[in-house]
């Protein structure tokens, strides 16, 4: 539309002029209306839904997570989808500390990077929040050793940010335009739950910065052999069917992604594929004390009776022979001779959930999957 169009929606209730054409296919409007603007938008206006989503909406709420509050986003953070108020409890009660942000996400978020060198990319702005109380959660968390998982690149974005250079966060509000790729030092975020992303977005090298552009490939391969959209349809696929893959990032390059086969009631069958190899659940786990497997049984032994992952109990390694001496013999998996997939049951799962932080009560460790 050149400057100059006018527009008129609904009865003639709201009208608009374009008064400036800007970069990027942007135009400047100025409203005209009677009463409050955004009860105006309310009656006049449809929820704004991805392409991936076919029909009308009957419950605005179906496309909201369950913890949202402010108004002001031009879309739904989608990772949050997987949420609901009963796993949220079930995630607190088992010690794992929530807490909230807000980012107003805008349409520039779903603009492709077109520039051939993505340094040369114009990032968009949007509106973020963080409250004391929030900064006061992370905080503390990372000064007890506690690991900060962010649901959402919203969350991300946010909590990168605000924080000062030694990750420190305090309550703050105002526009940003942080644009993350690979070489980015992340400051606050540990892990991160995310959707798949599309190709050229700043989304999907916001991932890349995080786990590594091959890991997220390797993920991407998988994710087309499944037949998976990405635009991040994941969180609406899982909220429709359970048997969609679910991807885990961790900025140490860390990644597993997890597929649900088959339900019956609560019960669920499924496969973790990690970087070391396939889990399918439920497992048996041999246990090792001190990353052995006691009475003489070698790798070799484990690998020949179908073992899928071993359960380390690591916690004594720091002891003795102690942290050096194992990272000196090349890592966990070399120590151990086992190159399969490691659970070190001797740490307290932290959960994962919306701008989170794991916190790490009574001096209890996290749990920690070797995957």
């Amino acid at each position: 539309m050149k400057t100059g169009a006018k527009l008129i929606f609904g009865d003639g209730t709201l009208r608009a002029e374009v008064v400036e054409e800007l970069p990027g296919g942007n135009r400047l409007v100025r409203f005209n209306y009677e009463g409050i603007f955004l009860e105006v938008l309310d009656r006049l206006g449809k929820m704004p839904l991805p392409p991936y989503i076919k029909e009308e909406l009957q419950d605005r709420e179906r496309y909201q997570t369950v913890y949202s509050k402010e108004i002001g986003s031009a879309a739904a953070p989608t990772a949050g989808l997987h949420f609901t108020k009963e796993l949220l409890d079930q995630i607190e009660s088992m010690g794992v500390r929530l807490c909230y942000v807000t980012l107003h996400v805008g349409l520039g978020t779903f603009r492709p990077v077109k520039e051939e060198n993505i340094t040369d990319h114009l990032m968009h702005s949007e509106f973020c929040m963080i409250s004391q109380e929030t900064a006061d959660v992370i905080n503390e968390t990372r000064k007890q050793g506690g690991r900060v998982v962010c649901v959402g690149t919203t969350s991300c974005r946010t909590v990168e940010s605000w924080a000062e250079e030694d990750g420190t966060l305090k309550a703050s509000a105002g526009w940003t335009n942080i644009y993350i790729y690979p070489g980015y030092r992340f400051k606050v975020l540990d892990c991160l739950i995310t959707n798949f992303h599309l190709p050229e977005s700043t989304l999907i090298m916001l991932v890349s910065a995080l786990a590594g552009r091959e890991h997220v490939l390797d993920a991407y391969r998988g994710g087309r052999g499944a037949s998976i959209s990405f635009f991040s349809a994941l969180g609406t696929r899982c909220l429709l069917d359970e048997t969609s893959p679910f991807p885990f990032y961790s900025k140490y390059g860390e990644l597993f992604v997890f597929e649900v086969i088959k339900t019956e009631g609560k019960a669920r069958r499924g496969v973790f594929q990690c970087a070391h190899g396939t889990v399918q659940t439920p497992v048996f786990m041999n246990v090792g004390t001190q990353a052995a497997i006691k009475g003489g049984v070698s790798a070799l032994d484990l690998k020949e009776i179908g073992c899928q992952i071993e359960l380390s109990n690591t916690y004594h390694l720091h002891v003795r022979p102690g942290d050096d001496t194992v990272r000196a013999l090349g890592g966990l998996h070399k120590f151990m001779r086992w190159d399969g997939p490691i659970f070190d049951g001797q740490r307290r799962f932290p959960g994962i959930f919306p701008g989170q932080a794991a916190a790490n009560p009574g001096g209890r460790r996290d749990i920690c999957l070797r995957m």
